[in-house]
Order: C-alpha cells, then sequence, then structure tokens
C-alpha cells in the first residue's frame, strides 16, 4: 500500500469515526433503544429466558454484548449507543479487509469511502440496537463464503 493510500484510508476512517460518535449521548432514547436497555440490564441467564419467550424479540447475542458493555461504559445514553459506535467502525475495517482481498486497494478504498459516510450506516451505528452487529455479521458471512 502506498505511503498516500494508506493516509487517504486513515483518513476516511477518521471521518467515518467522527459522524459515528458525534452527538451520540444528544437525543433521549427511542422506545427501541429503551428495550435494548431494558433488556440489557438483566443477568445474562435472564436475557437468554426472556428472549427465548418473546416471540418477536431479537436473537440474544447483542444483548449480551450490550450487557457486557454496560458493566464498564454504565447506562447513560452515550454508553448504551457507544458500542454499536464501535461495531461500525468495525465495519469499516471489515470493508476494508473484504475490499483487498476481493479487488484490491481502489476496490475497498471506495467500500470504506461510501461506508464512512452513508447515512444509512451512521443511523445503524448510533442506535443501542442490533442493527450495527447485523451488518458486521452479515459482512463476516460474505467474507468466509468468498
Amino acid at each position: 500500500m502506498t505511503r498516500r493510500l494508506r493516509w487517504a484510508a486513515m483518513a476516511v476512517v477518521a471521518v467515518g469515526w467522527g459522524l459515528r460518535v458525534s452527538n451520540l449521548g444528544g437525543p433521549e432514547l427511542w422506545f427501541d433503544e429503551a428495550a435494548s436497555h431494558f433488556i440489557a440490564s438483566r443477568p445474562p441467564q435472564e436475557i437468554l429466558s426472556y428472549v427465548a419467550s418473546a416471540p418477536f424479540e431479537h436473537p440474544p447475542l447483542y444483548y449480551l454484548f450490550l450487557h457486557e458493555a454496560m458493566r464498564f461504559l454504565g447506562d447513560t445514553e452515550w454508553s448504551l449507543r457507544f458500542p454499536s459506535a464501535v461495531l461500525g467502525m468495525a465495519l469499516l475495517l471489515g470493508l476494508w479487509r473484504a475490499g483487498t482481498s476481493m479487488g484490491g486497494m481502489p476496490l475497498a478504498m471506495t467500500a470504506i469511502t461510501f461506508a464512512a459516510v452513508s447515512p444509512f450506516l451512521i443511523t445503524y451505528s448510533q442506535e443501542a440496537r442490533m442493527y450495527a452487529l447485523l451488518q458486521c455479521l452479515g459482512l463476516l458471512s460474505t467474507m468466509l463464503l468468498h
């Protein structure tokens, strides 16, 4: 990788990070985020049993992840949304890896540039919901299939 491309990639990642963490603690939790907090506040065994008994609830992986994050970060709006921002950054790094292995540096740079500024991806990286995790797992499954 050339030095210029490395700096450009780091700049894109820095912009992506800034967009994801800006105003994380600003708006109050909306209903679904409050539900994530309600579920993740329980002990892990109760999370599993709650999700198993709730027919329209999401799988427990995100709630278990959020539960552990809350142990270290607390339960403010910012700290509940921060794990999703980290997962959003993991998606950018994963896109770089996938892009370089599937199509080279130009594809990787294009992928992370579009993903870094995508309003859709930024929004889901700022919610205390499982959408950023879902994106990462979708990319991982694509990479494993490749």
